[in-house]
């Protein structure tokens, strides 16, 4: 339904009107978190036997990892509180961009070092297993 005055929003539900507009984003925002916390924290258990019998770790081993990376978030989160608190959320994501990228950016040179090697080694050999076979 689109609204017969400018630069006024419908009502898509009149049953949420009376409720306040923050509200419901807390409730979004809580479900959102309550699924991605259950999918960290016990979709490791799915993963767990198949990483530990590829990587060929104990288990001890491999609940080690999964430990460091929780402690990890512990160990940030106050940091990245206060950092929040101090200055605000759009130079704290500015900066977890950019040390995101940072991060990223050695594994797109070994990519492009992969291709490159693999157009020289095409290249030299000729491909041969695309040749027809002799009849």
């Amino acid at each position: 339904m689109i609204s017969p005055v400018p630069n006024q929003a419908p009502r898509i539900n009149k049953q949420f009107t009376g409720l306040f507009y923050g509200w419901r984003m807390v409730a979004a925002a809580s479900a959102v978190r309550v699924l991605g916390a259950g999918l960290h924290s016990y979709g490791f258990t799915v993963f767990f036997l198949p990483l530990s019998q590829e990587l060929n770790l104990s288990r001890t081993a491999t609940s080690f990892a999964f430990s460091l990376s929780r402690a990890e978030g512990a160990i940030e989160g106050p940091i990245v509180g206060h950092l929040l608190d101090r200055y605000g959320p759009r130079p704290v994501m500015l900066a977890a961009v950019l040390l995101m990228g940072g991060g990223y950016e050695p594994m797109l040179w070994i990519l492009v070092g992969m291709f490159f090697i693999s157009g020289i080694f095409y290249s030299l050999l000729g491909r041969p297993w695309a040749q027809p076979k002799p009849a």
